[in-house]
């Protein structure tokens, strides 16, 4: 808490202002401007508070789920609804998302499929860098399993994962390169093999790598 980390990847995603600094896409130097224009260049954002920030309680399943894409379904004003209930069944499917159907609110879904409706909506804009807040906090061990395999599996097919967690053994088990911050600033950089709890709580603690 505190540390500058949602911050950052707020300011990645131009939620936030930025003073400085340069973001870089499949080596092209991306203007960093609002969340629209960062969507539109293959970013998107699942943050920590997903009833705020996440999701729209007042709306369907499937509305959440296909809000940000609703474009991709949509001709001469008219929007295809097909393309949208295969896109729903396929993600959850894919996800295993319980609810009675896509007309069902939000809002009922217990806390782990309403996180399984934030990571679908976005997978269906084709991302190429995800930037995930704590994105396994308070759901179910058998939610989380199903995130973490899901993160695994973008990895494997190159997409970008920024992956923001206070979980000590979930980072562990979860990256190839683990960058510690306090107060904003990157105080430590460790590789999966070299890391430790110990080494990444002291360079929390300390404001430094101690190796």
């Amino acid at each position: 808490v505190g540390s500058g980390r949602t911050e950052i990847a707020k300011v990645i995603f131009g939620a936030n202002p930025h003073t400085g600094g340069n973001l870089w896409i499949d080596n092209k130097l991306v203007k960093i401007k609002d969340p629209a224009q960062m969507i539109d260049e293959g970013v998107v954002y699942v943050p920590e508070d997903r009833e705020i920030e996440g999701l729209i309680a007042d709306l369907s399943v499937s509305d959440n789920m296909l809000l940000p894409s609703v474009v991709k379904y949509a001709l001469m004003g008219f929007v295809n609804t097909k393309a949208e209930a295969r896109t729903y069944s396929r993600y959850t499917e894919q996800f295993q998302i319980k609810s009675t159907g896509p007309n069902m609110k939000i809002s009922e879904l217990s806390g782990g499929n309403r996180q399984k409706v934030v990571l679908s909506k976005w997978m269906a804009m084709s991302p190429k860098v995800f930037l995930f807040d704590e994105s396994t906090h308070g759901i179910d061990v058998g939610s989380k399993a199903q995130v973490h395999r899901v993160i695994q599996e973008l990895a494997g097919q190159g997409m970008g994962i920024l992956m923001i967690s206070s979980d000590l053994p979930e980072i562990l088990k979860m990256s190839d390169r683990i960058l510690v911050v306090s107060d904003g600033m990157l105080v430590a950089e460790f590789s999966r093999d070299e890391a430790t709890q110990e080494k990444i709580m002291a360079a929390a603690v300390t404001g430094k790598n101690s190796g």
